[in-house]
């Protein structure tokens, strides 16, 4: 595999010189080897051009193979936002959930507590009331026994008189 210029040359060298001795076997000798030089150069072509389509093909699949990797890469990361995004919202509503439910039992411990101090204030009210009505009632005792002693008192100044 030489460089066709000087192959094409020493082919025609080889032909002219053929032709001067007018010898047809000299001449058939050049044309054969030309025709091997054509053949090998040929398959060296062919050798040349399978290699380099092996090349590009290899070429090929490695990007192809990259770019899989990348997507695959790519779901991979996709997948994790969307898990990260989907615990993110499952603990958004768990504190949501947490919040109300702090609410509504703030909500019904206020609601405990005043019902607390008003059972306490209703309990102080009815013994205050408890103890109106004995000071009430003692009165009316006490008036009565005054009362009574003054109708004694009066009864025996009567007699007495």
């Amino acid at each position: 595999m030489g460089d066709d210029y000087t192959e094409t040359f020493n082919f025609k060298l080889d032909w002219k010189f053929a032709s001067k001795s007018n010898s047809e076997a000299a001449r058939q000798e050049a044309l054969e080897v030309f025709n091997k030089k054509l053949t090998d150069e040929r398959e060296a072509a062919s050798a040349s051009t399978a290699a380099y389509q092996d090349r590009m093909m290899e070429e090929e699949f490695s990007a192809f193979e990259a770019q899989l990797e990348a997507e695959f890469a790519a779901q991979e990361i996709m997948a994790e936002i969307e898990a990260e995004a989907a615990r993110q919202e499952a603990l958004e509503v768990f504190n949501k959930k947490l919040i109300d439910e702090r609410a509504s039992s703030a909500k019904f411990t206020a609601a405990y507590q005043f019902k607390r101090a008003n059972d306490s204030r209703i309990a102080a009210l009815m013994n205050e009331i408890t103890i109106q009505n004995e000071i009430a009632l003692f009165e009316l005792k006490l008036e009565a026994e005054l009362a009574a002693q003054e109708m004694m008192t009066e009864i025996e100044a009567e007699l007495n008189q």
